[in-house]
């Protein structure tokens, strides 16, 4: 989506604030939790910078086939799962 729905503010182009600080704290929490292959991090942005908030083992995998308009377990995908001994 280019836009919010039903508003006129765009979402191309928009940057979130702190942006540097929370892709910071994800990257040293994927080297904490590296032996999970495949996980999500939900981190807040809040007053006093980003914050995470859970770490979940595996992630929402709908979530980025709704945003891209495509599927997710193509042959990059389904070889990322067999190298990590998940069986599809």
């Amino acid at each position: 989506m280019d836009a919010l729905p039903d508003s006129d503010r765009k979402l191309v182009g928009e940057t979130l604030p702190l942006w540097g600080e929370l892709r910071e704290l994800n990257r040293k929490i994927a080297f904490l939790h590296a032996a999970n292959h495949f996980g999500s991090t939900d981190i807040a942005l809040t007053d006093d910078g980003p914050v995470a908030v859970e770490v979940n083992n595996g992630c929402a995998f709908e979530l980025m086939q709704i945003a891209t308009g495509r599927g997710f377990l193509d042959s990059r995908m389904r070889a990322f799962f067999s190298k990590h001994n998940v069986k599809l």
